[in-house]
């Protein structure tokens, strides 16, 4: 141990870092600041490798250690670089939600990068989450004046969705689609926002282009089934909402729609199972019901008592999950199947409602997160 120095324990400390032996490298950081406790940089790496390991209390004590020693006020106005410091301690306090803490560091990291639009973007989502919607909206309108950018554009259109003021998302929207076209999050929004104003031609060759990228938003996959549904191009609706399920089985509609969509192929059993479902997840849908008790009707040969329709609609302890006995179509003669058959085939001729929950993307800006 005799003899070791600051720059061995350094060196010692990089390279456990690189191996991912984090708690190995804040020994090794430790031993360099006792030799050393001038030496701001020390404060800033080991604050680093403690926010590797989340643990942001520390970082916050390690980053404002060396932001308070007179070397490094003199190394920032030398070098913009070390503003950085700001930048990095922002987000630290930001991870423990103390926004004002977070704002005012992002605002001196501006005060020394005037011209970084991450800057801006950055101030703009910790007021995001604070929920101060019209401050963030003015620090990405400030991102936008430096330089117009994709994420103030696409987070822009974001705030406008939830307000559900769709014509101002839809044009954020395009112009951040307009700077990064192939980006799956862009098309998913374009394609969710058109079918809500309406414009079902145009949302769809979006909603194509994020499936194609293999999107995992499952309004995507839902609003393409109701589009072929609309379309009677059934089998296709069929795809897209067996793959909206896979990312969520909770939707009631989609259910619905996937059923209906079975029955209009004479798939009725499949059918029977989705509209099952949906009825168990809360639907309240005329149509279906009305499905259900005339398919019990030629089934059974007999309209059901209320009793028993309600049985079948899955309010009765007696039945549970199980609405439509599969008893029932097990013991269906040919004859009985093959008028169900007809009976889909008379349905598909009728207007049909097709109501579509479409749950909001949820979340906050931060470009230094994967998931974005």
């Amino acid at each position: 141990m005799f003899g070791r120095s600051k720059e061995y324990y350094i060196s010692e400390g990089n390279a456990q870092c690189e191996a991912n032996q984090f708690e190995k490298a804040l020994e090794s950081y430790t031993k360099a600041i006792e030799m050393d406790r001038n030496d701001f940089s020390l404060f800033l790496t080991r604050g680093d490798v403690f926010s590797m390991l989340k643990e942001y209390n520390n970082a916050i004590s390690d980053y404002s250690e060396a932001i308070k020693n007179p070397s490094f006020s003199e190394a920032s106005k030398k070098n913009s670089i070390f503003s950085k410091a700001y930048f990095n301690r922002s987000n630290f306090y930001c991870n423990i939600n103390k926004f004002k803490e977070a704002i005012d560091d992002i605002s001196e990291y501006i005060r020394h990068n005037p011209d970084d639009t991450l800057g801006y973007n950055m101030k703009a989502s910790y007021y995001c989450r604070a929920g101060d919607w019209d401050k963030a909206i003015n620090e990405f309108s400030s991102s936008i004046k430096k330089s117009p950018n994709f994420d103030a554009y696409y987070f822009l259109g974001t705030i406008n969705f939830d307000r559900q003021e769709y014509e101002k998302a839809l044009s954020n929207f395009t112009l951040a689609y307009n700077l990064s076209p192939n980006n799956i999050r862009i098309c998913d929004w374009m394609g969710e926002t058109l079918c809500l104003l309406g414009r079902v031609k145009e949302a769809e060759k979006y909603l194509i282009s994020a499936i194609k990228q293999e999107s995992t938003a499952f309004t995507t996959y839902n609003y393409m089934g109701a589009i072929c549904l609309d379309k009677k191009e059934f089998k296709n609706a069929i795809s897209y909402l067996q793959k909206a399920i896979s990312i969520n089985d909770e939707n009631p509609e989609t259910h619905n729609a996937l059923g209906w969509s079975y029955c209009k192929i004479g798939e009725l059993e499949k059918g029977l199972s989705h509209i099952e479902r949906a009825i168990k997840l809360g639907l309240k849908d005329s149509n279906t019901e009305k499905f259900l008790r005339e398919a019990y009707s030629i089934l059974t040969g007999k309209q059901p008592q209320k009793s028993i329709y309600d049985e079948l609609l899955g309010y009765s302890d007696r039945y549970g999950a199980q609405m439509f006995p599969q008893s029932v179509l097990l013991s269906a003669s040919s004859e009985q199947l093959e008028a169900m058959k007809l009976f889909a085939e008379i349905e598909q001729n009728k207007p049909q409602r097709h109501p579509y929950e479409h749950p909001r993307f949820s979340g906050y800006y931060d470009p230094l997160a994967d998931n974005w």
